[in-house]
């Protein structure tokens, strides 16, 4: 009784019946220097956007600020009104 019946495909087990076999080491330092790669690369775009981020705070602090002196100066420009005399003040 050393012959087994054929089994069929959809009556298999749903898990494996041996462990696949270990990476090659070839294989392992690539997927390494690839997590390497793509950390760094992550990291580099973080640093982008946080420069980008910290450059157009920049402009509109920078904007405001511009904004702010020109209204402020605009002010300053105009003509002041004459303070009224009360009647029957007299001058000085």
């Amino acid at each position: 009784m050393s012959h087994t019946p054929p089994v069929p495909d959809a009556n298999q087990a749903p898990y494996p019946r041996h462990a696949p076999p270990p990476p090659s080491p070839a294989l392992a330092e690539t997927a390494a220097r690839a997590a390497t790669r793509r950390a760094q690369e992550e990291a580099d775009r973080e640093r982008t956007r946080s420069l980008t981020l910290a450059t157009l705070a920049g402009v509109g602090i920078g904007a405001l600020a511009i904004g702010a002196v020109l209204l402020l100066s605009r002010d300053s420009e105009a003509p002041k009104a004459k303070a009224k005399r009360k009647k029957g003040a007299k001058k000085a």
